[in-house]
């Protein structure tokens, strides 16, 4: 399941589009407004919302099938509406670019490495890049947390190997194309770090905002 929207007053035909992917990763988008999405169609793209498994709302079935599924089916499910566009002849396979906040900013980066080719560009807002330093690697005092994180997320000792291949920063010499990414310099949700563990080869730009002094921008990109 997924919204599209389309630029108004153009074909759909060969578009150019935006995979704007949701944070959580459990939860979802909703019909209705978005100004973010209005923006972007009022600039010319189709802009597609996939419900990836995981998303809120589609039963428990649904919920379930994210399980462990960083960087795996719940990728694909992303990968799979915008081939179905493109395969449809409303986009434009040459104009696809992916970006997302959160968990959104993870699969940015994941759907790069993983599909290369697809995506012309990305846009990464606070996704976490290391599946090592996200939040179910650290151990909690109380078990019904570790077996919640252990449960949905994965046990980063048991899956040691699918961490480091669902890890972008682990896997940055496979992202080929411009990556524009930003952090909070005090975030201890998605520390600063994730987008600095991208290895050699990559520019890094420091900005602080003007109306707040401790706010942190990166842009990223690799060196050809």
């Amino acid at each position: 399941m997924a919204y599209v929207t389309l630029p108004k007053g153009r074909e759909p035909k060969a578009l150019p589009l935006i995979a704007l992917i949701h944070g959580g990763p459990w939860a979802r988008d909703d019909w209705g407004f978005n100004a973010e999405v209005q923006m972007l169609a009022g600039m010319g793209y189709a802009v597609l919302q996939p419900q990836f498994r995981g998303s809120s709302g589609f039963g428990r079935e649904h919920l379930k099938k994210s399980f462990g599924q960083w960087g795996l089916s719940m990728q694909d499910d992303i990968t799979d509406g915008v081939q179905s566009l493109i395969k449809q002849g409303v986009v434009d396979a040459k104009r696809v670019c992916i970006m997302g906040a959160s968990y959104g900013g993870y699969a940015t980066m994941m759907g790069l490495v993983k599909d290369p080719g697809l995506c012309r560009c990305g846009v990464n807002l606070l996704g976490v890049t290391d599946m090592f330093y996200h939040p179910s690697s650290g151990r909690s005092h109380d078990p019904e947390v570790n077996y919640f994180l252990d449960s949905w997320v994965g046990d980063p000792v048991k899956f040691r190997d699918q961490f480091t291949a669902t890890s972008p920063a682990l896997q940055a010499q496979r992202i080929t194309v411009p990556v524009y990414m930003v952090y909070g310099k005090k975030d201890r949700r998605v520390p600063v770090v994730h987008g600095r563990r991208h290895g050699k080869g990559w520019l890094f730009h420091r900005h602080v905002t003007p109306h707040s002094p401790r706010a942190w921008t990166l842009i990223i990109k690799p060196l050809k």
